[in-house]
């Protein structure tokens, strides 16, 4: 009897053995690869993540590191996020265990605002232990997009919020990055024009154009009432580029003017030298905005003329002199019968020259009209000169241009 009741028993458990995982999470959401997570608890939060996107189709997914740093994780919670779940739309929430950085990265069209991810490290940090942050964390992402905390529209911040270079993309090395921020921060103070750099790896779904605007506006770049600035954005997600231009950058940077830089800065793109790209740019808008400052910008029918190297002065002078030299010593010696007149009367014809009538008669003018450059209006396009202008979503006009390399 004891020994059916047993084999009853056992029948039971391995049973619940098998239907236990249904109702597990279909998929991870937590990668807690410092393991100090207990595995209850992963798959509790597993099973809101699920949740979450059951109802919203928006993935939530939490990821804890031992020790990797910022740009490591971020990279490696990217490749985590896209071998598991593509490209659908999901919020990653990114820590490692010393709690040096919290990191909240976003695919595809599921965006947060920048008070919405500080709203998410206050709660995470706010509890003891990861399972409790975490949790509470997930339940904040769901109440924003349940209504019950709804996304508050973006402002424009009265301060810049972000440094002059944003390599999200992580193109420059960290000697690369001091160099570009310093030569940006230097132009842009100097010129009053702020002068930035933004890389990325994911548009979330929006254009580069939409993207760089977006960007510019909603960090609170810009000098002055205008918000006078440029922004180059390079993407890695579909290798495309923006500029993005505000205020007196609209005017500084006409249509014409930003074709003529991107056809000298893209091809460094192309080959993968990034910081020649960044560079280059830079140099060229402290050129640009000193022409500005002449009040004739650099437009159709005004471009920047080639410098020749001094060096090659001196040098295309002694080369001329040696080519022409055999040649004017050849006529000189020809000359056999001609000598060196002592005045000017020598040649002049006695009586040969006599003024019957003296009187001035018009002939005819040339006037030459310069088009004004309207920097609230938009131009005519590359024929035209000027600058095209559209409205970002913050309201605020823009110029600019963008392509793929």
């Amino acid at each position: 009897m004891l020994k059916k009741i047993y084999a009853i028993f056992l029948s039971l458990a391995l049973c619940m053995m098998h239907v236990i995982p249904v109702f597990a999470a279909d998929e991870a959401y937590v990668y807690d690869h410092a393991e100090v997570i207990a595995a209850s608890s992963e798959q509790m939060l597993n099973d809101l993540a699920q949740e979450i996107y059951d109802t919203y189709d928006v993935r939530t997914v939490f990821i804890l590191f031992e020790d990797e740093t910022e740009n490591e994780a971020k990279e490696a919670a990217f490749d985590q996020y896209d071998d598991t779940f593509g490209r659908d739309d999901g919020i990653i929430l990114v820590v490692n265990k010393a709690d040096d950085y919290f990191l909240v990265l976003h695919r595809g069209n599921a965006l947060l605002t920048d008070d919405q991810k500080v709203e998410l490290q206050s709660i995470y940090n706010a509890e003891n232990i990861y399972k409790d942050g975490v949790e509470k964390d997930f339940e904040y992402i769901r109440s924003i997009y349940s209504g019950e905390s709804p996304m508050p529209a973006q402002t424009i911040p009265d301060e810049r919020l972000q440094p002059l270079l944003v390599d999200d993309a992580d193109l420059l090395s960290t000697s690369e990055e001091e160099e570009l921020l310093g030569k940006l921060t230097e132009i842009s103070e100097r010129q009053n024009l702020d002068v930035v750099v933004v890389t990325n790896n994911d548009l979330g779904g929006k254009t580069a154009t939409e993207y760089a605007d977006d960007f510019f506006d909603y960090n609170g770049y810009g000098y002055g009432s205008n918000h006078d600035g440029i922004l180059f954005l390079v993407s890695m997600d579909d290798r495309s580029w923006a500029l993005s231009t505000t205020g007196y950058g609209i005017e500084a940077f006409t249509d014409a003017g930003q074709e003529y830089m991107t056809d000298r800065i893209i091809p460094y793109l192309s080959e993968g030298n990034y910081i020649d790209a960044f560079m280059t740019y830079a140099d060229l808008c402290d050129q640009f905005i000193e022409q500005a400052h002449t009040g004739q910008p650099y437009d159709v029918g005004n471009m920047p003329k080639g410098k020749v190297p001094w060096f090659l002065l001196p040098i295309n002078a002694l080369f001329g002199l040696l080519v022409m030299w055999p040649f004017a010593n050849h006529k000189k010696n020809k000359l056999k019968t001609v000598y060196k007149a002592q005045s000017a009367k020598a040649y002049l014809v006695p009586k040969s020259l006599k003024f019957s009538r003296k009187n001035d008669q018009f002939i005819g003018k040339h006037v030459t009209h310069v088009p004004h450059v309207d920097p609230n209006r938009g131009g005519g396009g590359h024929g035209g000169g000027g600058s095209s202008i559209h409205i970002g979503s913050s309201g605020v006009s823009h110029g600019g241009s963008s392509g793929h390399f």
